[in-house]
């Protein structure tokens, strides 16, 4: 049915199809602009949660480690990496003994690390405990993005092109029937037939 409209009525199929073309464009644009500001505030959000780790897990972690209660702080850290951007928890204690909590991603760029002193304040005297490192990445966020976008952005090319066929059948039915008519009628007109009578079909109610 589409190659019929647009044999028979070239013009106003291109002029549908440019019009199709460039709103595709700008959604295309429009869709990669507001993904790009997207994921820089995911990724404000992943490092807003990498620094709150500081105020709500160091303080209990270096208790745990003081108390060398190893289950307690297992749970805790465990916990932590429940947070689907945080993959991957390192820490040190003060023998430089390391140990390791969830996997650490290949791609270096994706990922976003805060390292963070374990101490104990013991009168006026500070003692080191260790350390530990939070490593979360974006391409969790990245993906989740490129997904809702991509399903956006299919709808609206759907939608897009349903409206653009709708108004080439529109513009057929209502107004481009008639001009190839016309066309036709003068393209057919010869010196003999000046009486001959135009004849435009109307629809009837």
């Amino acid at each position: 049915m589409i190659r019929a409209y647009a044999r028979n009525y070239p013009l106003l199929s291109r002029i549908v199809l440019y019009v199709f073309c460039v709103v595709a464009l700008v959604s295309f644009i429009s869709s990669g602009i507001q993904l790009y500001f997207t994921f820089q505030l995911e990724k404000q959000h992943i490092l807003s949660t990498l620094e709150s780790l500081e105020t709500s897990q160091i303080e209990t972690l270096s208790n745990h480690l003081w108390n060398m209660d190893t289950e307690a702080m297992e749970i805790q850290l465990r916990g932590v990496l429940e947070n689907p951007d945080i993959v991957y928890i390192e820490m040190t204690n003060e023998q430089d003994r390391k140990q390791s909590f969830g996997v650490l991603p290949a791609n270096e760029g994706d990922l976003i690390t805060r390292h963070y002193l374990l101490q104990r304040q013991l009168g006026a005297d500070t003692v080191e405990l260790g350390s530990v490192t939070f490593t979360a990445t974006t391409a969790n966020s990245r993906n989740r993005l490129f997904k809702t976008t991509f399903k956006a952005l299919a709808s609206q090319l759907v939608t897009l092109f349903v409206t653009c066929f709708a108004i080439l059948f529109l513009f057929i039915r209502l107004l481009s029937r008639h001009i190839n008519t016309i066309v036709h009628y003068t393209g057919t007109l010869r010196v003999g037939e000046l009486d001959r009578p135009l004849r435009l079909s109307r629809l009837t109610n």
